[in-house]
């Protein structure tokens, strides 16, 4: 039986020339598992894994080094509000 299991793959390079596939670089794809394990092993894609929880682009902050900060910040615009 064929090998039915896909895997998802974003090209690095396009493999048009080399594979005589229709992708450009930055294109995302499912591919066949022997297919894609080539394009990685040569460099013209890479595997995508599962998409995380919580996004790249947002930072954690842990509260407790923050929240002296937040007070010291409050304390400052309060002196300064005195003085006026």
């Amino acid at each position: 039986m064929a090998n039915k299991k896909r895997l998802k793959v974003k090209f690095l390079l396009s493999p048009t020339a080399v594979f005589g596939l229709g992708y450009n670089a930055g294109d995302v794809a499912l591919l066949p598992e022997p297919l894609a394990y080539e394009l990685v092993e040569n460099k013209y894609a890479k595997f995508l894994k599962k998409e995380k929880l919580v996004p790249e682009n947002i930072m954690v902050v842990d509260p407790v080094v923050i929240g002296p900060l937040v007070g010291a910040v409050k304390t400052a615009e309060t002196e300064t509000e005195d003085k006026k």
